[in-house]
């Protein structure tokens, strides 16, 4: 069972939009309020998403968790 991490208030802006709901991976400006490592959730718009993998700024996610619906996002 993989452990779910958490961060209070942690908070960043997309670096680049997602401009489909299939991608896997996104950029955000600064990824250093948040878990080092995966398994933690975010929140982008009215979607959840459960980050699997972090490498400096690119987050590897899972898409519409818990019954939301994948979408585009702006950048910024």
């Amino acid at each position: 069972m993989a452990i779910e991490r958490f961060a209070n208030n942690a908070a960043t802006t997309l670096s680049a939009a997602i401009t489909s709901t299939t991608v896997t991976s996104l950029t955000v400006t600064d990824a250093s309020a948040f878990p080092a490592s995966g398994n933690f959730r975010i929140k982008i718009e009215d979607e959840l998403l459960i980050v699997t993998g972090v490498a400096g700024t690119t987050f590897t996610v899972t898409r519409g968790a818990e019954g939301t619906t994948a979408a585009t996002h702006a950048s910024g």
